[in-house]
């Protein structure tokens, strides 16, 4: 796998004539980077990034892979979709094979790949997403998250550049979110890069270096602390500010923090106090006696 560079640009598309879901939507998902896209439920997440792994084809605008627009040829669309990859919201979506083990080679298999090929994807894509215990588990006999585990180890066994993630923390509990960001981190040190979407703004500010807001059918994208004390455009997304940015900007108005200060992980701010605490001069009462 190599870093490739993903770009959706101007992209308009709606399910029913005259009525736009994306309405000249981007998203820039550079080589290596972390991106988040942020919006409320039906404001066009999903449908961004079906158009950006080639699912879907926009009405207008272009989807480029390293500069280059999608070949819309079968044989072009093949090819993209080896490098992009698309997980959905919703596992069942996706997994239609008897079990683990098949359905995780389902790609593999039709990329014409001998099968000592395809045996050594699905090892590596079960042992990256910690579920080689499921190999032989039929599909329908698994948890919600461990459904979306074995989608995620399907579009992993195709090698992907570029892995799209639809709401992949949807329907998972804490201790289930935090194992799959472990994953998406061992990934990542594989070479494939991660974009996912997400309405949990929190989330986004601990993980994402580029966040993109989409509401009315475009898309405003920048870096966390940039996107995040913008209030108005969290407003008109119907979004609210992570709860870290927000008490991190009320101690900087009480002259707690510096102006600066930019925590986005909770041991960030943790550490910002500190060298706060460190650098304020000690106050010494009036009445005191000076030794």
């Amino acid at each position: 796998m190599s870093h490739r560079h993903l770009t959706g640009s101007d992209l308009h598309y709606g399910y029913e004539r005259g009525v736009e879901v994306l309405r000249g939507a981007d998203l820039d998902v550079a080589p290596g980077s972390r991106v988040a896209l942020l919006g409320a439920n039906g404001s066009g997440k999903s449908t961004l990034l079906q158009c950006l792994a080639g699912t879907l084809r926009p009405d207008a605008g272009d989807v480029s892979l390293d500069g280059r627009p999608i070949d819309r040829s079968r044989r072009g669309l093949r090819a993209h979709r080896q490098a992009v990859q698309l997980v959905f919201q919703d596992p069942d979506d996706q997994l239609f094979s008897a079990d683990v083990a098949e359905d995780v080679a389902y790609g593999p298999v039709n990329l014409g790949l001998s099968a000592t090929e395809v045996r050594e994807r699905v090892d590596r894509a079960l042992d990256l997403l910690h579920i080689t215990n499921l190999r032989n588990r039929p599909t329908h006999q698994l948890s919600f998250g461990q459904r979306k585990r074995v989608a995620i180890a399907g579009a992993v066994a195709m090698r992907p550049c570029v892995l799209l993630l639809d709401e992949p923390t949807a329907g998972i509990d804490p201790c289930g979110v935090d194992a799959l960001f472990d994953t998406l981190a061992d990934l990542e040190r594989a070479g494939t890069t991660v974009a996912l979407s997400t309405h949990d703004t929190a989330l986004a500010l601990e993980w994402a270096d580029s966040v993109a807001v989409m509401s009315a059918g475009v898309t405003r994208q920048d870096r966390p602390s940039i996107i995040f004390s913008d209030s108005g455009l969290l407003q008109q997304a119907h979004l609210k500010a992570p709860w870290l940015t927000t008490l991190a900007r009320d101690l900087v108005l009480d002259g707690i923090l510096p102006p600066d200060a930019a925590p986005t992980t909770p041991e960030q701010l943790r550490s910002a106090l500190r060298s706060a605490a460190v650098d304020r001069p000690r106050t010494v009462p009036a009445n005191s006696v000076m030794p």
